[in-house]
């Protein structure tokens, strides 16, 4: 089966000033190239076998993400990236949507100023620190986990190998 035709929403919180939604759509599709060719993200067997992927970014202010995360995780803080699976818990056969319609993968938010303020403080561009999360959050819709060290470890190769792909090598972890 030919890689799925992946469609990117980009939503910017004016705040933010200007975000490359180019890079933002470059990184998701990646992501998903990469996550899909290595397999074993719990959602990979569902979301390879779909014609179409579907995956909506927010780029948010701290104020937005700090209340999603109080409101969605119970941490009451803000934080870099927030994934939500629409996806999560169904197996292979627990979807069942007409094959011309995109999946949905789910939705990612990233706050804008935790980019800026890693990406000084890792060393490298703010690109690259947006694209890390992008990638980041985009295989945990992909069911990648970094719950155990082995599988934080392997989720960060992947990373890694998708940062690369897209031209980016960043000198610390993010």
């Amino acid at each position: 089966m030919p890689p799925p035709e992946i469609d990117v929403a980009v939503d910017v919180d004016p705040s933010a000033g200007l975000v490359d939604e180019d890079l933002i759509a470059a990184a998701i599709r990646t992501a998903i190239r990469v996550g899909l060719e290595d397999g074993s993200g719990s959602l990979c067997a569902l979301a390879g076998s779909r014609p179409a992927l579907e995956v909506g970014v927010r780029i948010a202010g701290e104020d937005e993400i700090h209340r999603l995360n109080r409101d969605y995780r119970g941490v009451d803080r803000p934080t870099n990236v927030l994934s939500f699976s629409l996806l999560e818990g169904m197996g292979a056969a627990g979807f069942e949507l007409a094959s011309e319609i995109p999946l949905p993968l789910g939705d990612v938010v990233i706050s804008y100023p935790h980019v800026a303020k890693q990406a000084a403080d890792l060393g490298h561009s703010p690109e690259t620190e947006l694209a890390w999360l992008v990638i980041h959050a985009t295989l945990q819709l992909l069911g990648y986990t970094h719950a155990h060290e082995a599988k934080a470890v392997h989720m960060e190769t992947l990373e890694r190998r998708a940062l690369s792909a897209l031209g980016y090598e960043p000198q610390a972890e993010s």
